[in-house]
């Protein structure tokens, strides 16, 4: 037909056709819709520009910018889409109202002053957003994945669903602040402007997530975000995370000879009081699902009971942090070791000093060799590791723990621990008059709390808990010069203060993980015979190489009670006895060059070397006091995370006790 162009010809429709043809004149006069109405439900307004597409509906408003790709087509295309965007926008509100291609009437270019308007909005701050990339790279190292981004948009959404701050074509809701985000895993780049509605929301639900803020260390904010707790926001999830009490009562067990010997609970300062613990479990174990009566609970889905188990003491100075402030690297541990952590809650100082944090750290240890069912685990072999103040108690609790002949841990990982109490001046510790991260006042302060004593002048600080009950600084009065540094009785670690309401007490721990060093130490102030530019100097520092120096040799503190409390063995690990320390197990000692506790770790290692320890030392470059806590975002942090791995899998595996010792993964 298009050869001879002729459209007058007759044409023969295939049946099919036909068919089609009848259908359409039997049921055109009964089936149909009008395609316009006379009078409208509602009116929608929209319009598009080369920037974005508008809509008004009534008195609500809504728009947005077009992707680059949306730009690049004709602007027919473009009213079309804003059309349809403005339809998802308000469909709760149109719903039911002429549906098919009816939902509303859209009059496009007329009288929509309002929608162009919308079209043509600058770009907003909300609509700035994280790089893809980075944010990929981000999730990644952080081992997480966000189910719902919070503050977004159409264009910068990371996660769907997500919720915007305006009706949105894409939106699940609107409004961040409207819903309950505790039960999403979700991710968060807020408006500046909103950060601290954000934390305070985040903080009031316990809520869980991704948040990204700019650095503004002096914003009103900054304190608030540096209390929270990061570990679940940055680590692994944990089929097994509880916190519970061990229950003040006697404990027997069987010694290392074969007889047996009873544990008695802490009794010092406040009297019988359980004791906190923590309990993180990567996989589900046997035996660690128990119901309110502490009786086993049968779960198919958990799995054999591990080989091993890691006993961890956290740091703090000895008055401030938890476990929980710890959880951003005890996460990654219980994944990377796939094994049960038990991280003892001890009590703080001043509150509670010494003996109370140590007796409460062994009772635990003690607790642990007797309930390995109850952890998920055999026992085969335990790591016991600490970090800072963590460290310091770990090696006193193995020196109690010899002194009763009981099982010791396989080994002990300590990192940058203070062995020595005493204020030694050495060249690391000159590192405190300009550290900022442990400045001589606060670690003066923090030895003279959990010390129980005060610098002169200020006689009465730390209240006594009970009437009638002697200080452990008093009962040092009574001891000799040859008793100080007595190692072999247990003089200085007394079964003193019992309450006589031995009802169980609840002990304070501190709340706030990252400030607490300043605020439990108001009260405390040292008292100083010399300057620091003095010290720095040299002046009236013992150069005696060979001679352990006490307080008063470099004049930061001059508390006499101080110095007598500092040469006690359990406090001061360094200045055991050569007996008490060849019963130590193996000990790795993790130290780092920007701390000023460093010179602890060699001097320590020196020690038990001589006494055929089998004890390694690492020492990590451009690392400061503390690094664990924030490991994840430097990579000598990072790797240094590895080290503490490789040295507990070492213990773990029972490697720690051959005669020769493998190379250091890391020096």
């Amino acid at each position: 037909m298009r050869k001879r162009a002729n459209f007058d010809r007759p044409m023969k429709l295939s049946k099919t056709s036909c068919a089609d043809l009848h259908w359409w004149i039997n049921s055109a006069d009964s089936l149909f819709k009008p395609i316009a109405l006379n009078q409208p439900d509602a009116t929608l307004f929209t319009d598009a520009s080369s920037q974005g597409w508008g809509g008004v509906l009534g008195q609500q408003k809504s728009g947005g910018h077009w992707t680059a790709l949306e730009a690049s087509h004709h602007i027919n295309y473009l009213e079309t889409l804003a059309v349809f965007f403005a339809l998802k926008v308000f469909q709760t509100k149109l719903s039911g109202k002429h549906v098919d291609n009816m939902t509303a009437v859209a009059d496009i270019g007329l009288e929509n002053e309002a929608a162009d308007a919308e079209s043509r909005k600058p770009l907003k701050e909300t609509e700035w957003a994280l790089d893809r990339e980075i944010y990929q790279q981000g999730i990644q190292l952080l081992n997480m994945t966000p189910v719902i981004d919070l503050f977004a948009s159409r264009l910068n959404y990371k996660v769907k669903p997500f919720i915007a701050y305006q009706p949105d074509p894409e939106a699940q809701a609107v409004n961040a602040f409207t819903i309950c985000w505790k039960p999403y895993l979700f991710y968060a780049f807020p408006p500046f402007s909103i950060i601290p509605l954000v934390l305070q929301k985040i903080r009031e639900e316990e809520s869980t997530g991704l948040v990204v803020v700019p650095k503004w260390p002096a914003q009103p904010w900054w304190p608030y975000l540096m209390r929270m707790h990061f570990p679940l926001v940055v680590s692994s999830t944990l089929k097994v995370n509880e916190f519970f009490e061990i229950p003040p009562v006697p404990i027997e067990i069987t010694k290392e000879s074969g007889d047996s010997v009873t544990i008695q609970p802490p009794s010092s300062w406040i009297g019988l009081a359980p004791v906190n613990v923590h309990l993180l479990s990567y996989l589900l174990r046997a035996g660690q699902t128990r119901d309110k009566d502490g009786n086993v609970r049968h779960n198919s889905h958990a799995k054999p009971k591990a080989d091993g188990l890691v006993i961890h003491i956290h740091g703090g100075g000895f008055v401030a942090q938890s476990s929980k402030s710890h959880e951003i690297y005890l996460r990654s541990w219980a994944k990377s070791l796939n094994v049960p952590i038990l991280s003892i809650n001890y009590a703080l100082a001043p509150e509670l000093p010494f003996p109370r944090a140590m007796e409460e750290c062994l009772f635990a240890y003690i607790w642990a060799l007797q309930n390995f069912d109850r952890l998920g685990t055999t026992g085969k072999h335990i790591a016991l590791v600490g970090d800072s103040a963590g460290g310091n108690l770990s090696v006193s609790l193995c020196l109690k723990a010899a002194s009763y002949g009981v099982r010791l841990p396989d080994g002990i990982l300590t990192s940058y621990a203070p062995f020595n109490v005493q204020f030694r001046p050495s060249p690391s510790r000159l590192l405190t008059l300009l550290d900022p991260l442990l400045p001589v006042g606060i670690l003066t302060q923090c030895l003279a709390a959990y010390t129980g004593t005060t610098a002169k002048g200020n006689e009465g600080v730390l209240e006594k808990k009970q009437s009638g009950a002697k200080s452990v600084s008093e009962k040092a009065d009574h001891l000799s010069p040859k008793d100080d540094c007595c190692l072999a009785d247990d003089r200085l670690l007394p079964d003193v203060v019992k309450d006589s309401h031995s009802g169980s007490a609840q002990i304070p721990h501190a709340s706030s993980e990252f400030d607490l060093v300043h605020s439990q130490m108001n009260n405390l102030r040292p008292t100083r015979s010399q300057s620091d530019s003095d010290l720095l100097n040299g002046s009236n520092v013992n150069t005696d190489e060979n001679e352990l120096h006490d307080v008063s040799s470099c004049g930061l503190l001059i508390d006499e009670h101080l110095i007598t409390m500092t040469k006690n063995p359990y406090i001061s690990p360094l200045v055991a006895s050569n007996e008490q320390l060849a019963k130590l197990p193996p000990i790795d000692l993790l130290a780092c060059t920007m701390d000023p506790l460093l010179d602890d770790s060699i001097e320590f290692a020196k020690r038990l070397r001589g006494v055929g320890n089998k004890v390694e030392l690492y020492i990590v470059d451009d690392l400061p006091h503390g690094f664990l806590s924030f490991y994840m975002v430097c990579q000598e942090g990072r790797e240094a995370n590895e080290l503490c791995i490789a040295c507990i899998k070492k213990i773990l595996l029972g490697k720690r006790n051959v005669t020769e010792s493998s190379t250091p993964p890391i020096y």
